[in-house]
């Protein structure tokens, strides 16, 4: 007997528990989802400017670092970018 691949539907040990559902998901968990992603990206490029200032300055932040955390405006906007960007329909 050879045994073949649980996916390919023709295993003998082949049941419905196998099978992967895909889910969709709903407009406002797409929305939620792009919000996450541009405030994880605003953070991100926070903290590596943070870091960068700290590792220039032996360790300490200086004085003058201007870059501030991200708001909401911030956060909105960029999700605003990046849904325009997967929106397009080119």
């Amino acid at each position: 007997m050879t045994l073949k691949a649980p996916w390919s539907g023709e295993s003998p040990f082949y049941t419905h528990t196998h099978r992967r559902h895909i889910m969709s998901k709903t407009p406002y968990e797409l929305r939620f989802e792009i919000f996450k992603q541009a405030y994880n990206m605003l953070s991100d490029n926070y903290h590596v400017e943070f870091a960068l200032a700290e590792a220039t300055n032996a360790g300490c932040l200086p004085t003058n670092f201007a870059v501030s955390y991200p708001t909401l405006t911030d956060v909105l906007r960029q999700a605003e970018v990046i849904n325009n960007f997967v929106s397009e329909t080119k």
